[in-house]
């Protein structure tokens, strides 16, 4: 009877994991922020960068051109805050490139591929607005 038990519990816990939910990879790969962002109309525009580099070291690049191998500037971001409502996932997000620092509040939507965002230099934007000027959108490449 004592062999049965150790063997009955080993039975349990590997009946529990057939049924146990998987791992939410890909979920959090659709929710994350690490990759390349690009719009391709940025450029030439003077006004943003068409491509953002966010590793998964925590390192961000950004690019004058959505082509260019070298960056135009690298530094650090941390994620602040993030959540999930509705099919949107959200980002406050504190980037420093080239000594300059950047608060941002961002969201992905269509399963992570569209990144929209609003950024300021003084502190965390309250609002997506996309007729403000500091309105940004991107598309993982």
């Amino acid at each position: 009877m004592k062999k049965s038990i150790p063997l009955l519990a080993v039975s349990l816990l590997f009946a529990i994991g057939m049924v146990e939910v998987p791992p939410l990879i890909a979920q959090e790969k659709e929710w994350s922020l690490v990759g390349t962002w690009v719009n391709p109309a940025y450029e030439n525009t003077n006004v943003y960068l068409p491509k953002i580099v966010y590793g998964n070291d925590n390192t961000i690049s950004i690019y004058f051109y959505v082509n260019d191998k070298a960056p135009f500037g690298v530094g650090n971001y941390e994620i602040e805050k993030d959540w999930t409502e509705s099919g949107v996932h959200w980002f406050m997000v504190k980037s420093i490139v080239n000594s300059v620092v950047y608060y941002e509040l961002d969201r992905l939507t269509e399963g992570g591929d569209k990144y929209e965002g609003t950024i300021s230099h003084e502190d965390y934007p309250t609002n997506i607005d996309i007729t403000s000027s500091s309105y940004q959108i991107r598309k993982r490449q």
